[in-house]
């Protein structure tokens, strides 16, 4: 049997080593927390930015794009990042719900809700109640589309010949929705944002028959409200310093500070290509009207209830009218079978075939599309804003 032999520790062996070990630990410390700091700090410059996590239902950031130059404030980037972010999440949370005709809101009324309680008296979000005041005053009939809107929508997502609004028997039944909305319906509003919409039994009989729910759409102009809520709102909370867009072209330039860059895109054998670009200076509000990727366009003229793009796309801009206001003012001149440059009272630019028209005098064509044998001419016009 082996003898077993005991080891004295050297006292001094035991404190060099616990010292030893906490030195390490304090290193890893400071190591991991120089790391977490770099990991989310942020830096001076564009960043994009997203909704909020803690918002939940974040299905809205999808359909936007927000960049924001950090660091111009007297905060820290980092401080900046934080206050953008919530800003952005709180104003875009309750924009987009109040206009969403796709889900119900627990915290107030939205359109969704509107759609589900015709012919009752309710009280809805103030976004919505101003919103649809602004349409209902100058067209009611632009708020009416939603049922004709379904089958355009039902079209572009499945391509079937069973739901194309250029098709007869599809036709016919839009002929009769316009019908019904010109005589069936109509809004009471009231004070302390209280509505009503009143539609008659015969065509909710039609719409129930149809599997329908959307009677109100804001269509094309939804984006335009909440792009026009957020620009405000931002700009309340003291935050300027960047440009929003939507999916389906509406921009804004929050500030005069920096100089953008817009560009015109073309669809180019399947594929969406920059064709030209142009430096807007400044705020600047932005409304594009295009169909480059769907079947049919949503641009739907309302009296009946057929959509229309005269031109290939047209961008109008103006540095003192909302996105709404351009919307309305410029409609009319792209929903149409022919486009008549007279009919342009805004700044614009506009694309025919394979040429590129715009009557601003203040700003530059650059990078014109130019290969192989695809080739883009530019011409200006005369502003015409009698």
């Amino acid at each position: 049997m082996r003898e077993v032999k005991r080891i004295e520790l050297n006292d001094k062996h035991i404190k060099l080593r616990i010292i030893l070990l906490i030195v390490l630990v304090l290193s890893a410390i400071v190591a991991f927390s120089f790391f977490f700091i770099n990991l989310f700090s942020k830096k001076s410059g564009f960043e994009t930015i997203h909704v909020s996590s803690s918002y939940g239902d974040t299905v809205c950031d999808n359909d936007y794009v927000f960049n924001y130059y950090l660091g111009k404030n007297d905060n820290s980037p980092t401080e900046d990042y934080k206050m953008v972010v919530e800003s952005y999440s709180k104003h875009l949370d309750y924009a987009y719900k109040s206009l969403s005709k796709y889900d119900e809101c627990t915290d107030y009324n939205n359109l969704y809700y509107l759609n589900r309680h015709p012919n009752e008296k309710i009280k809805v979000s103030s976004l919505l109640y101003d919103s649809l005041k602004k349409i209902y005053d100058y067209d009611q009939y632009l708020l009416y589309l939603g049922p004709i809107n379904s089958f355009y929508d039902t079209y572009n997502r499945s391509g079937n010949d069973g739901s194309n609004p250029r098709s007869e028997s599809v036709k016919n039944i839009i002929n009769e929705i316009v019908n019904y909305y010109k005589n069936d319906v109509s809004i009471d509003f009231y004070d302390d944002y209280n509505i009503k919409l009143n539609i008659s039994e015969n065509y909710l009989n039609k719409l129930n028959e149809l599997s329908i729910v959307d009677i109100i759409d804001f269509s094309y102009f939804k984006n335009a409200f909440i792009l026009d809520y957020m620009s405000l709102k931002l700009k309340q909370d003291n935050l300027t310093y960047g440009y929003i867009s939507s999916n389906d072209g509406y921009y804004v330039n929050l500030d005069d500070t920096f100089d953008y860059k817009y560009f015109v895109f073309d669809n180019i054998n399947g594929k969406l290509r920059s064709i030209c670009n142009t430096v807007l200076k400044g705020k600047y509000n932005i409304v594009n009207y295009s169909n480059l990727t769907k079947l049919l366009s949503v641009y739907i003229n309302p009296n009946d209830g057929m959509n229309y793009d005269s031109v290939k796309s047209l961008s109008s801009y103006s540095k003192t009218k909302s996105l709404v206001d351009i919307v309305l003012e410029t409609k009319d001149a792209y929903i149409n079978n022919e486009f008549k440059e007279d009919n342009i009272k805004l700044k614009s630019i506009w694309m025919i075939d394979k040429t590129i028209y715009y009557n601003d005098n203040d700003i530059n064509i650059n990078d014109i599309y130019q290969v192989d044998d695809v080739k883009y001419n530019v011409e200006r016009r005369d502003l015409n804003n009698d």
